[in-house]
């Protein structure tokens, strides 16, 4: 049998209650107390951090805010302090680069919840309208 417990300011847990018959009752003999235990499946903890996965090119420098990142490679993933449930917040990511002999330079506003992944690739390509009218002045 399943039950739902009360819930005591935590997470809703389901507990699976067992009632055992002792093994004297089966032959006869009257036995009116039942033994119950009781196992808990309490749910896991939500996850309250945000991941964030950037990918930029190998020599880039990452900055989160005013935080310069110390990761290399590719791919850079950070996970967040935790965060408040149903809260909307936002990361400042800037990245830096050298391509052709040239210093590059793009940053993006990422928002994210607790719970939320959310990935960037970078470079970030230019709007659509911006190429399409650099293309039609040719």
């Amino acid at each position: 049998m399943t039950r739902t417990l009360r819930r005591y300011g935590g997470p809703l847990a389901l507990a699976t209650v067992i009632f055992v018959t002792p093994a004297s009752a089966q032959y006869g003999a009257r036995y009116d107390n039942r033994s119950a235990y009781v196992s808990s499946l309490a749910p896991p903890m939500p996850d309250r951090t945000a991941h964030v996965r950037i990918e930029a090119p190998p020599d880039a420098k990452i900055w989160f805010g005013d935080a310069l990142m110390a990761s290399t490679g590719q791919v850079h993933d950070f996970k967040s302090p935790p965060l408040k449930p149903f809260v909307r917040y936002t990361y400042d990511v800037k990245v830096r680069w050298t391509e052709n002999g040239r210093e590059v330079t793009q940053s993006k506003r990422i928002p994210v919840a607790a719970g939320d992944y959310a990935a960037v690739k970078f470079p970030v390509p230019p709007p659509r309208s911006v190429v399409a009218t650099a293309s039609a002045k040719r």
